[in-house]
């Protein structure tokens, strides 16, 4: 009896045992193999279908995070990823899941815009994307450092990115300069400044027209509650929804809408700030310059698209870099993706102090745009062998067209030529760039006349005409 029950014993401890080796639910539930380190999560687990993982060796997960090398890495895996899914997406999402330090930080990449008004160049042609595999829709891409920069990190604010701050010059704090955020100014957005001021001391110091100010973000509380990081003021949490500045460049409401407001945007070219200041919410300065929409039109040009006909519906897929070293979560991963596309109804992540509520996108435009994360698997190509993305690009004096523009390669692709009146083609090249190279090789083009036609090679094509009046080759 006392042999059975030691054996009774041992049982019930290994039994205990193997439930402890379990992993819990939601980690290490990688299901369909893509090949070259791509899977699709198990629909236990990822219900949405909105990841994709990427496991790297411990070599490629620091290029993935060094700043020097990062953007070579991500453009390679950006690569293989459109060989495997079609151009479906406007934004890519990257997270990471290692003990590896990350050292570049968080940022975003504007790849793609056709957008005027913005007070940056556009991409008429789409070069950034097509260097990054997509043809023709991929607009740019957020390396972010957890799967909380959805809930409390910078994901709305590297969005904000993609159309903001680049209408106007702004300004730091004296000896600081800078780029692409609003700086020292009433901009009271993702992308940094203060939204409420009030005037604490005029002529300070004795020095005329040195005005003290105390500014905030949120009006129901004592005016001290600015989020402050150097340069300027930045806001690097999803408390802070988009403001009126950035819903007009993102295409969200209209210019009339500013001038209902009495909009303007103040910018303080000479702010300085002490540590005590800071610690208040103030700063003082003298020069405040001023734009009303109609100044800031003037400047850039009307936002073209405007608010009737501009993108209002976007697509993201989330790439999870991985590499065995830590336990990944794919489970709340996939929960806060869901809440961060989710509705403008979803109150997950609110609550009543205004410093720690969180916005999911929805909320942050207000109602007026959308964001789905989720039907990855749709966009699986599911091939036995990938397909390229063949992209035309345009030119004075006609057009190409082409008879596909997914390609397997070894295919023939055939190239029509439409000439302008009073116009001829003078030279037409294809370049093509294989997975993971930044740089390219010449495809040969056979046939004459407008017709054309070459032979796809393993890698996504660029094919550039040039027109000329008169006769052509």
């Amino acid at each position: 009896m006392k042999k059975l029950f030691e054996v009774f014993r041992c049982a019930l401890l290994l039994a205990a045992l193997s439930l402890l080796l379990l992993p819990a639910p939601g980690f290490g539930a990688l299901g369909q193999e893509l090949g070259d380190g791509f899977y699709l999560l198990d629909s236990s687990v990822d219900p949405e279908s909105s990841v994709v993982v990427v496991k790297l060796t411990p070599g490629e997960m620091t290029k993935a995070l060094t700043d020097v090398t990062r953007g070579e890495k991500l453009q390679e895996i950006t690569r293989l990823l459109y060989t495997k899914f079609a151009d479906d997406w406007d934004f890519l999402f990257f997270t990471h899941f290692t003990s590896q330090v990350n050292e570049g930080n968080q940022h975003w990449r504007r790849l793609y815009d056709t957008v005027d008004g913005l007070g940056y160049p556009k991409d008429e042609k789409g070069y950034g994307a097509i260097s990054y595999g997509s043809p023709s829709k991929l607009k740019g891409y957020a390396f972010l450092s957890s799967a909380w920069s959805f809930v409390d990190g910078t994901t709305l604010h590297e969005i904000a990115h993609q159309y903001a701050a680049y209408i106007v010059s702004t300004h730091g704090f004296v000896g600081t300069t800078v780029l692409a955020h609003w700086g020292v100014s009433n901009a009271g957005g993702r992308l940094g400044g203060f939204k409420y001021s009030r005037i604490v001391e005029e002529n300070v110091g004795g020095a005329l027209g040195k005005t003290k100010y105390q500014v905030s973000l949120w009006p129901e509380r004592e005016p001290n509650g600015i989020t402050f990081a150097h340069p300027g003021f930045y806001h690097s949490h999803n408390n802070v929804p988009y403001s009126d500045i950035e819903l007009y460049l993102m295409g969200l409401i209209s210019p009339q809408e500013l001038r209902n407001k009495s909009f303007n945007l103040d910018i303080y070219t000479d702010a300085e700030q002490t540590f005590d200041q800071m610690v208040e919410g103030m700063f003082t300065a003298t020069t405040k310059i001023s734009y009303s929409i109609d100044d800031l039109i003037a400047r850039a040009g009307p936002r073209t698209p405007d608010a009737s006909a501009s993108q209002k519906h976007f697509k993201a897929l989330t790439l999870m870099l991985v590499d065995d070293s830590v336990p990944v979560d794919y489970a709340t991963m996939t929960d806060i993706l869901k809440w961060f596309s989710g509705p403008i109804t979803d109150t997950t992540y609110s609550e009543d102090d205004y410093e720690h509520a969180s916005y999911n996108f929805a909320q942050a435009t207000g109602g007026l745009a959308t964001m789905q994360t989720g039907g990855v698997r749709q966009s699986y190509l599911n091939l036995s062998y990938p397909l390229y993305s063949l992209v035309t690009a345009q030119s004075e004096g006609g057009r190409i067209s082409v008879d596909k523009t997914s390609v397997r390669a070894g295919e023939t692709v055939t190239i029509t030529v439409s000439p302008n009146a009073g116009w001829s083609l003078s030279s037409i090249l294809a370049n093509a760039y294989a997975v993971g190279s930044v740089t390219s090789t010449s495809v040969p083009i056979s046939g004459t006349g407008n017709t054309r036609t070459f032979q796809m090679p393993a890698g996504f094509v660029l094919i550039e005409p040039s027109f000329s009046s008169g006769e052509g080759p």
